[in-house]
């Protein structure tokens, strides 16, 4: 048990931890509701949904050049640690559980506190795109 003068002195502590404590649980909060996912120890993926020039002021994706009908961005983040290059590979569905109609890849080199964004393009009829491998190395 602690005295009350041991008590008074620690509770400033105490509280200043549960702030912070609260502040941590809001940010992974906001973090996962961006849509981010760790896909190996430090380093998180998420599917962009809008690309845009002016990047990160419109959309949450640079905007790459695309050369086929379908198109598809990952960003990468390298948050904690220096990802090295990275392999990713995509399958394409038709339709929400349909058929795989084909599958794309894409590499890069990402350093630690990097985000690089992967661009899947095909020009098959597929309308979703489903990852299924993902490597750094």
């Amino acid at each position: 048990l602690l005295d009350a003068d041991l008590l008074s002195r620690v509770k400033p502590f105490i509280a200043k931890q549960q702030i912070i404590a609260k502040e941590k649980a809001a940010a992974e909060a906001k973090f996962k509701a961006e849509g981010w996912v760790e896909q190996k120890p430090g380093i998180f993926v998420k599917w962009c949904k809008n690309a845009s020039f002016s990047y990160p002021k419109k959309g949450d994706c640079p905007y790459t050049d695309t050369y086929m009908d379908s198109v598809w961005r990952m960003m990468v983040w390298c948050k904690e640690r220096s990802c090295g290059n990275i392999y990713a590979k995509i399958n394409i569905l038709q339709g929400s559980g349909g058929p795989v109609v084909g599958w794309t890849n894409d590499t890069a080199y990402g350093d630690y506190g990097q985000k690089v964004v992967l661009t899947f393009q095909t020009s098959s009829n597929g309308n979703r795109a489903s990852l299924v491998e993902f490597r750094t190395y």
